[in-house]
């Protein structure tokens, strides 16, 4: 089975469950293939079983890892760190599914906003986020440090009424 077939498989649906520490290694090989700075694999390991603040999320089709998403809880926020997909498995919904665990989880647990920062020339995180409804509130100068890139500050407010 090709892997377009695959994605097409009715039964071939994405789980999204909290990471173990066994799934370290495919969360690291996801990271490195899809940063030109990925965290260093000791930092994932401490997101993963150290601080209760932070979790760490991944995404399966088939059995298979193919995404994972870390936030912190930070008060009545959610922090979203980083989220990330297996290349072939890019636009066919893995990205959405783990925002929308981390909203889902943001609003049954009473959180106000959910925040991140994105780079500025990604335009296709961009367009998930804008999609969940996130606005830009502003601009991170030089943020990224592997080329000085600009970060936008994304919000997304969870209560109607509430503003940033």
């Amino acid at each position: 089975m090709t892997l377009l077939e695959h994605a097409r498989c009715s039964e071939d649906t994405i789980s999204v469950r909290r990471a173990a520490l066994g799934d370290l290694d495919a969360i690291m090989a996801i990271e490195e293939a899809s940063f030109t700075a990925p965290w260093p694999r000791d930092a994932m390991l401490d997101e993963i079983v150290k601080h209760d603040w932070s979790v760490v999320l991944v995404a399966q089709r088939g059995g298979e890892i193919v995404g994972f998403a870390v936030y912190w809880v930070v008060a009545d926020e959610r922090h979203l760190q980083n989220v990330a997909t297996v290349w072939e498995w890019r636009r066919s919904g893995v990205g959405d599914a783990l925002v929308r665990h981390v909203v889902d989880e943001a609003k049954r647990s009473g959180a106000q906003f959910v925040i991140l920062e994105v780079r500025a020339s990604n335009e296709a995180a961009k367009g998930l986020y804008g999609g969940f409804g996130f606005q830009s509130i502003g601009v991170r100068r030089a943020y990224y440090q592997d080329n000085n890139e600009d970060a936008l500050v994304m919000v997304l407010a969870l209560n109607e009424g509430e503003g940033w």
